[in-house]
């Protein structure tokens, strides 16, 4: 009696194990984002505001064969970091804001980017190096990989004013 219970105490413990590995098998990560504007223009001395994006969906699969379906979830652990080193020089003088500012159905996060620009002579190009990140453990199964974009700002020389 002892044996029979452990055989089947066994074999049931195969079979819960292969189901729950046969649920999570088809975890396939997306994330998308970018900026959305190629580039940037921003008048010397002014306020300058961009918006960019992120978008962070999770498919698993959901049930147990042969009944299993594909699911997309949205990865609502989406996060910015800016590369203060990639980006020098900077085209701000104020540390910049990055606020997420809309958060859509289908799992887009929007940000605003806004700092006060420099002074300059002439028009000048800037890069600014944005990761899009998970705010999860660096062992989570569900972490994907940074997104890395850059973003072009052009800061155009304003003539100063006639007397």
């Amino acid at each position: 009696m002892v044996r029979r219970l452990w055989w089947l105490t066994a074999v049931m413990a195969l079979v819960i194990s292969e189901g729950a590995r046969a649920q999570y098998q088809g975890y396939l990560p997306v994330q998308t984002g970018g900026s959305d504007q190629v580039t940037v223009s921003v008048a010397s001395n002014t306020w300058g505001i961009y918006t960019f994006r992120q978008q962070d969906l999770d498919t698993v699969l959901v049930g147990y064969p042969p009944n299993m379906r594909e699911m997309q979830v949205i990865d609502t652990t989406c996060g910015v970091v800016y590369d203060l080193e990639a980006s020098q020089p900077y085209w701000w003088v104020t540390l910049p804001r990055i606020s997420q500012v809309e958060t859509r159905a289908d799992g887009t996060f929007r940000y605003r980017f806004e700092a006060l620009s420099c002074t300059t002579t002439s028009t000048r190009p800037f890069w600014d190096h944005l990761y899009l990140i998970n705010r999860r453990g660096s062992l989570d199964i569900f972490r994907d990989p940074d997104y890395w974009f850059v973003q072009t700002v052009y800061v155009i020389a304003v003539p100063p004013p006639q007397p």
